[in-house]
């Protein structure tokens, strides 16, 4: 693979050209686009067909950028890309929009570290799992109260005016 800078302007992006995040290093990226948002981690795919449209990006970590030059390289990148978006798709199945929002606060701060997590503005991560910025506030500050505590976040299913048979899911992957 072959290293590229650090920054990366939105119209490289535009360009079509096929890069991906530095596997090596601890960064990801929100890319807006014009109907949704997806989250990007270490060794995905950017740019190419998948960001033509891509109006804004918010780089959280160390983001470098890579060329990907061989077809395993490449499948490797698509892999990790498909990846991030069935995690997406995977809070996105929970009905609660409060739910999902606390489920995303703990898989960010799976990943990120609650430091990095917490830099993230509410508006841009709502936007990744279709709820209010406030349902992100309540969310954090859930999580934040529970982690003081040294108890589970995930938010009781009676409390979050659901039915008991729903069980919250358990997202964190290593």
């Amino acid at each position: 693979m072959l290293e590229t800078s650090s920054s990366l302007p939105l119209q490289l992006l535009g360009s079509g050209q096929l890069l991906s995040l530095s596997p090596h290093h601890q960064g990801w990226l929100i890319l807006q686009k014009p109907f949704y948002t997806e989250f990007v981690g270490p060794g995905a795919a950017i740019g190419g067909s998948f960001d033509v449209q891509c109006k804004s990006i918010f780089a959280i970590g160390d983001v470098q950028f890579v060329a990907p030059t061989t077809l395993a390289e490449k499948k490797q990148a698509f892999q990790v890309r498909i990846n991030s978006i069935q995690l997406l798709h995977e809070l996105m199945q929970e009905i609660s929009p409060l739910q999902r929002a606390v489920l995303l606060v703990e898989q960010l701060c799976s990943m990120l570290g609650i430091g990095l997590a917490q830099e993230i503005p509410h508006e841009l991560a709502a936007q990744l799992i279709g709820v209010m910025p406030h349902n992100l506030e309540i969310a954090w500050n859930h999580y934040l109260k529970c982690q003081s505590l040294n108890i589970p976040s995930a938010l009781d299913p009676v409390l979050a005016g659901e039915s008991a048979s729903v069980s919250p899911l358990r997202l964190i992957k290593s």
